[in-house]
């Protein structure tokens, strides 16, 4: 039986890569506060943000022991006499928000769905337009903020010594001369550790996907066709509504074709590692789990048995036979907790 394994940001995660929202974000305001802090006027402004910092000079350590957005705005909070923050749009401010607690890329599509709901409620008019291109701007800069800080902050090696001995390269080496598919999500190539030992039979799909690739840009929005309000915001007939809908940019790379071809060559089981499975790209796994070859899905939950039911509520929302869910879907088992790998350690050596 042919093998198909969906990575998610869990996958990085797993391997200590910060490759989370809050990793990214954090990192932008970071450098954007050293660079007010450092430069002869005190002043930092992009598409996005504006800070002036004045009457003192932070220490370097200061700034970066900002970990998480929360630290962030305690930190500006704290030094609010010294330190001016301005967002430069209201779609932006909401992102980096400690009321909307938005950490993951799944929380991020999630609330530009929502804006983006918001505003087709306005229709086709001239406000609604220009709200819809002022939210897609934003988005566009996030997109290409995040490949920029993916290509100069993410090192994969490319080689680890003792990667064969990893409970990762036993998951993925485990289904004998079947075809494997590795259908990766994410915008790192972190999979090209495990490639060289896993055989000719194991293909890679970028969905998402690659960084610095023209012919396979990175692709952020939102994708569930099947949701109500989609049919709402195809009916106003206009190309900005439907920009970062994730169907079509699989399209233009053709990766959307090469899952099908892969999904009708024969019967396949399904191996979850990383992903949230969540709304954004129900699309995807509509396609996956309604498949007639499709027949059986394991999920490596992250640490707890929570963890999994939590998972498992996400998929049921995949499914539009409850009964085909929980045939299909293996139960809890201890077993199927998340490896952890720290990659960091590695590159660190490597340094040294």
């Amino acid at each position: 039986m042919n093998k198909l394994f969906i990575l998610g940001n869990g996958f990085d995660l797993a391997h200590q890569l910060p490759t989370s929202y809050e990793h990214f974000i954090v990192d932008h305001l970071k450098q954007a506060l050293h660079s007010a802090n450092d430069g002869n006027d005190r002043v930092y402004k992009d598409e996005l943000i504006y800070i002036e910092t004045y009457r003192y000079r932070f220490r370097p350590e200061q700034i970066d022991a900002c970990n998480t957005i929360e630290d962030f705005h305690n930190y500006v909070k704290q030094y609010k006499e010294y330190i001016h923050v301005e967002y430069k749009n209201h779609f932006f401010k909401q992102l980096i928000s400690i009321e909307e607690g938005l950490k993951l890329w799944y929380d991020i599509e999630k609330f530009y769905y929502k804006e983006l709901i918001r505003i087709a409620a306005v229709g086709a008019t001239a406000v609604g337009i220009q709200e819809v291109l002022e939210l897609n701007k934003t988005l566009d800069l996030i997109k290409n903020k995040l490949e920029l800080y993916l290509t100069e902050k993410i090192r994969i090696p490319s080689k680890v010594g003792n990667i064969h001995s990893t409970r990762f390269y036993d998951i993925f080496s485990q289904h004998g001369d079947n075809q494997k598919l590795i259908l990766n999500f994410n915008y790192t190539d972190t999979i090209k550790l495990y490639l060289p030992f896993l055989g000719n039979n194991t293909r890679v799909i970028n969905l998402h996907g690659q960084l610095n690739n023209d012919d396979n840009p990175l692709v952020l929005g939102y994708g569930d066709n099947r949701d109500r309000n989609y049919r709402d915001i195809q009916e106003l007939d206009h190309p900005e509504y439907l920009k970062f809908i994730k169907h079509f940019s699989y399209n233009l790379s053709g990766n959307q074709a090469d899952l099908i071809a892969f999904l009708s060559s024969g019967a396949f089981t399904v191996e979850i590692i990383g992903h949230s499975c969540g709304l954004s790209d129900r699309t995807i796994f509509h396609r996956i789990f309604q498949h007639q070859m499709f027949q059986g899905l394991k999920i490596y939950y992250y640490q707890t048995k929570d963890n999994f039911s939590l998972l498992n509520k996400s998929l049921d929302r995949h499914f539009d036979d409850p009964n085909r869910w929980a045939d299909l879907v293996q139960p809890f088992d201890e077993k199927l907790k998340c490896p952890q790998f720290d990659l960091t350690s590695v590159l660190q050596t490597t340094k040294n």
